[in-house]
């Protein structure tokens, strides 16, 4: 059985997971308060990032659903009861700010798994490379979304703590 604090962080790795999932949705767009960065203007560079959040995701569905496999019932109930108990107060928390999810995604994975002191199971050190994230921000940077940057940073420390504690 994995340890609480890494239950800990497949909780944050799925909610990361799930933001970039759900960034995609036509609701999504319809969205006033989300800043999105899709522009014609900028067709190349949003196909970049896309590709890079693609990946991104996929690598986290599979880190997810590898654990599960593994660890087996207990771990999935263990996540049920945790998305009423932690995501429920994390979603009520962002839901009057003004965000874009990709980034916020983003930013949340960079403070859960690569600026922290303690070490990560095996099945997340992947998620410890800074670089992965700051690579995709960076293109991000590029777009509309980039007067966030500071704000979701800020908001993604919140978050995590919102999710762990």
């Amino acid at each position: 059985m994995i340890s609480s604090g890494a239950k800990r962080d497949l909780l944050v790795l799925n909610f990361c997971q799930a933001l970039i999932l759900v960034s995609k949705t036509d609701d999504v767009f319809a969205d006033d308060d989300i800043v999105n960065r899709v522009s014609n203007k900028k067709h190349h560079l949003n196909k970049r990032i896309d590709r890079a959040l693609e990946a991104l995701g996929e690598r986290m569905g599979k880190t997810i659903e590898g654990i599960i496999q593994k660890e087996g019932y207990a771990l999935s109930k263990w996540l049920k009861s945790a998305l009423n108990s932690k995501v429920a107060p994390t979603l009520k928390s962002i839901t009057s700010k003004t965000i874009n999810l990709e980034m916020l995604a983003l930013w949340i994975a960079f403070v859960n798994f690569a600026e922290r002191d303690k070490t990560l199971i095996a099945e997340f050190k992947e998620y410890e490379d800074a670089n992965q994230y700051f690579r995709i921000i960076e293109l991000i940077g590029g777009t509309d979304v980039a007067k966030l940057e500071g704000e979701l940073f800020e908001e993604a420390y919140k978050i995590v703590a919102i999710l762990k504690g």
